[in-house]
């Protein structure tokens, strides 16, 4: 057995964790046995790959980080465990735990992992034997599973894997089965960690990546990604991209690639990188990625290879040609003839291959090199011409057209010969539509390109019938957009060509500028959308957008125009809270500030503005707080009262992050006036809502309940569904603590449903979560356990910002621990793990409590208790039996804050100035 921990501490731990384990007849394996102090990584692998069982044992040191690494030893071996029995410890207290080492228990509690807590040697060393003999027996006599009727009524198996945004086969893919055995095979090999796909553009390398994902999506039962490049041009970006397909919340660049890590450290996965040739200098965050997390198998696709430790380049070649003397049926099998057919035969129905036109299909597909997309190409012409004519007019186009790229390999010039022919081909009106698209970044809908495309002489009405034309002739793809709407892109190589003949033009500065009035004009509109009842739609559609509106303010920002830059931001703000990108628009908003010291004061103080919203969503509340201030100034200065209140709503919103109840009820209490005084029902819902988290915090439930009354009935009136979620959850919170079940529930399944619209994942478990604590109240221990576990599967791998209106991670725990107590270890791991397999739409029906199979415990209060509410009512029980602070928060699963808040109340309506002096008036009157 492997013992973890850092070399610096913990040797009385270390020596009775090795009493335990030696007294179970195994042997502990630490580095003291003759290890140099900093042991190099090779010596601690080996030892981990020795061992059956990993023990990590934890309190206040990270340990040393070796000069080549960019984690310690310490949580290099915790990562190198995955797949191993895992027993965790950690100490307590630990008053000055380092900081990573306090992010590395966040990965492991985040990740769903049981740990154990010990304050001294002989209580490690006590459950260290009680866990090894708990483990042994699950592994000789298996888990005995518990099957209520009322959990296995509602499962509903998930799949093994969680397959994230694949592209979609379209068509079947020819001539490609021996490589795409091939690669799965490499792939599903243990030594191999990271494959690259090379080959110039054409090839088909992205098709091909796609089928082996598609092949292998069960091999991995962490999950499956795609994360396309194509519309990337910073490195930088590179891990923004990874995490925004990921699904991991939004963060600085450090904390970014730190998330990244934790959501792929302890799963088997298997992540597509496409068109990675352009991001090369990424390629140390790919290894990066490798090195932390051991499950992680990583396919990409480049014209040149990584150039790292560890990669396997896969050349992929063009499709095989049939030869000069290739009989008919050698013709029927091969497999670029047939690609040719494929295509042809959908642009002209039944066309097919006889032996009179083979002899041309074949010499087409030769002197096309095999090249899948210039094949495709040149079949999207057979509409017009016979395969004889195409042949004819390919041997005069192809020699000429390949002249002009002499410094490019062979098989390039072919693939742009074959572009530029077809561009030749195409009408005057067809080359302006074709040149002025490739603006466009990560693709686009007709009504994007009737506006920034349309001119002079082709109107807008004339785009769809031109851009059709393109996708017939194999120019432009088209794909399934959000809502059933069609989106049109172009292949890689094809839009480099189109760009190009765009440079050339002369117009692209003009165009660009159309593509960035485009999305101004769109944003400024989608600013208010997002308030309503478009909010769910309108937030598909800027996330369907993301690269165009980037590459719109990346433009605005080289050529200076600041103003527009942050106008895009500002209309942004809101779909950053509740999509991510914080940390993008952050680094906007510094280039804009920095590029302009002129700026209007109403400008710099959007500028500003969206920095403090950025800031918050980050975490990082004292450059919030600066930043809000300088708008808030600004504001005043350019006499604008409604930005004034927004920035003012800032700072209301960071005493609240920091615990400075009374300061964000106060300032909130203000910007809730002006916005009444505005007449903004949905800034009324926003500001209210985070006022009432106040005396939330505080246990004042009934303050706050009258306080949320007015956002839930705003937001309901507008259609804000995130203002919606957001009232019904504090309502809710605020009716469990009075004792109001039903009214919790109802309210805490109404905003599960709310999350489901939004397709918010971590809001979701946030109210499976309370939902489990609520019904373990009620004493449904079987029906908690199910949905924590579906929280916690909902919650791997992300990371989302914990907002202020969440309980104490705490409470959580506190909660967990008091379910396996009443449950026992096997029922309670058998019924979270059933909750880990359900569907949404089952746990909305499964969390309805109303079969409950006992009344709640805590009993209603009595009108004669000197007013006292059903929860201080408990609270007042557990003063009487004795119990501390601590204990009487761990017993109702409330924050200690909210109990010392119970307390003060419980004093001043009995009217007695301590605890002791409570109880003796409650024994006194009789009060229980």
């Amino acid at each position: 057995m492997f013992i973890s921990s850092t070399m610096q501490e913990l040797a009385a731990e270390r020596i009775a964790a090795s009493d335990a384990i030696a007294a179970l007849r195994m042997t502990p394996v630490l580095f003291e046995h003759g290890a140099r102090p900093h042991p190099p990584q090779d010596i601690y692998r080996a030892y981990i790959e020795q061992s059956d069982i990993f023990l990590g044992i934890y309190w206040q040191q990270y340990g040393w980080i070796a000069p080549d690494m960019e984690i310690s030893g310490l949580e290099d071996e915790f990562h190198l465990s995955y797949g191993m029995p895992r027993l965790l410890y950690i100490k307590n207290p630990a008053l000055e735990r380092d900081a990573r080492l306090t992010d590395l228990l966040q990965i492991i509690r985040s990740q769903g992992l049981t740990y154990q807590r010990f304050s001294n040697p002989d209580e490690l060393r006590d459950l260290i034997q009680n866990d090894l003999a708990l483990l042994f027996s699950e592994r000789f006599n298996g888990h005995l599973a518990v099957d209520p009727e009322d959990i296995d009524q509602f499962e509903t198996p998930m799949p093994v894997s969680r397959v994230l945004h694949l592209p979609p086969l379209r068509d079947a893919l020819i001539g490609r089965d021996r490589e795409v055995d091939e690669i799965s095979e490499h792939i599903l090999q243990g030594d191999l960690r990271l494959m690259t796909l090379t080959g110039p553009g054409g090839v088909g390398k992205t098709r091909l990546a796609s089928a082996v994902t598609h092949v292998l999506a069960d091999e991995f039962p962490g999950g499956v990604c795609y994360v396309p490049l194509e519309a990337v041009e910073d490195d930088a970006l590179v891990v923004a991209e990874i995490a925004q397909v990921l699904g991991v919340s939004d963060a600085g660049a450090e904390c970014q690639m730190e998330n990244v890590r934790a959501a792929l450290a302890d799963r088997h996965f298997l992540m597509v990188l496409d068109n990675f040739e352009q991001v090369i200098g990424a390629a140390t965050e790919v290894t990066s990625l490798l090195h932390s997390c051991r499950g992680l198998r990583i396919l990409v696709t480049s014209r040149m290879p990584l150039r790292v430790h560890g990669e396997q380049e896969f050349p992929v070649s063009p499709l095989p040609l049939p030869s000069v003397a290739s009989s008919f049926a050698d013709m029927i099998d091969n497999d670029a003839v047939q690609l040719f057919v494929q295509r042809a035969s959908q642009i002209r129905h039944g066309f097919h291959l006889n032996e009179q036109n083979s002899g041309p299909i074949g010499e087409i597909c030769r002197r096309l090199d095999g090249l899948p997309l210039a094949i495709e190409l040149a079949a999207a012409r057979i509409r017009l011409l016979t395969p004889q004519s195409l042949l004819e007019r390919l041997d005069q186009a192809l020699p000429v057209l390949a002249d002009g790229a002499r410094e490019l390999p062979e098989r390039q010039r072919t693939m742009r010969a074959a572009i530029k022919w077809s561009y030749q081909l195409l009408s005057t009106r067809e080359r302006i539509v074709f040149t002025r698209l490739s603006v466009f970044s990560g693709g686009w809908d007709i009504g994007a390109a009737e506006t920034v495309v349309s001119c002079d002489v082709i109107r807008s009405c004339e785009i769809l019938d031109l851009v059709s034309s393109l996708v017939e002739q194999s120019l432009v793809a088209m794909e399934a957009g959000p809502h059933d709407e069609s989106r049109y892109r172009f292949h890689v190589p094809v839009r480099q060509f189109a760009e190009q003949q765009l440079a050339r033009s002369g117009e692209i500065d003009t165009i660009r500028q159309r593509h960035a009035q485009y999305y101004i004009d769109l944003i400024d509109r989608a600013e208010f959308l997002l308030r309503g009842p478009e909010q769910v739609e309108w937030l598909d559609r800027l996330e369907i957008e993301r690269d165009n509106v980037r590459a719109a303010v990346d433009w605005l920002l080289d050529i200076g125009d600041a103003q527009d830059a942050i106008r895009i931001a500002r209309g942004l703000s809101m779909y950053w809270v509740m999509r991510g990108g914080h940390s993008e628009g952050k680094a906007w908003m510094e280039r804009a500030l920095e590029q302009d010291a002129d700026l209007p004061p109403q400008v710099r103080a959007d500028a500003c503005y969206v920095m403090a919203n950025c800031s918050y969503g980050l975490g990082q509340l004292d450059r919030m707080m600066e930043v809000s201030r300088e708008s808030v100034a600004l504001y005043q200065q350019a006499e604008n009262r409604y930005g004034e209140a927004f920035a003012f709503g800032m700072q209301g919103f960071a005493a609240l992050q920091i615990g400075d109840l009374d300061r964000a009820e106060s300032t909130l209490g203000i910007v809730a006036d002006m916005m009444r005084e505005f007449g903004d029902p949905w800034g009324v819902t926003l500001v209210v809502g985070h006022q009432s988290i106040a005396p939330l915090r505080r246990g004042n439930f009934e303050r706050t309940i009258e306080l949320i009354e007015e956002p839930l009935s705003l937001s309901e009136q507008t259609g804000d569904r995130l203002g919606r979620y957001t009232s019904l959850y504090i309502s809710a919170e605020a009716n469990h603590g009075l004792g109001l079940y039903d009214q919790a529930a109802a309210h805490f399944i109404e905003a599960l449903k709310v999350t489901v619209e939004l397709g918010d994942q971590s809001a979701c478990a946030y109210c499976l979560q309370a939902l489990a604590r609520l019904v373990h109240t009620r004493k449904d221990y079987l029906r908690s356990a199910c949905l924590f576990g579906a929280a916690e599967r909902l919650l791997e791998g992300m990371f989302p910002p914990r907002w202020a209106f969440l309980p104490e991670p705490g409470v959580q725990e506190c909660c967990v621990r008091a379910l396996r107590d009443y449950l026992g270890d096997e029922a309670f791991r058998s019924a979270w793990s059933q909750g880990r397999s359900m569907t949404l739409e089952a746990l909305i029906e499964f969390a309805t409590i109303d079969d409950s199979p006992q009344e709640p415990v805590p009993v209603p209060a009595r009108p004669s208790v000197a007013g006292l509410t059903s929860r201080e009512l408990d609270v007042l029980r557990l003063l009487v039996a004795g119990e501390s602070t601590i204990a009487i928060a761990d017993s109702l699963f409330i924050s200690r804050e909210t109990a010392r808040t119970h307390i003060r109340n419980i004093l001043g309506k009995l009217g007695v100035s301590s605890r002791a002096a409570a109880v003796a008036h409650t024994l006194q009157h009789n009060l229980l």
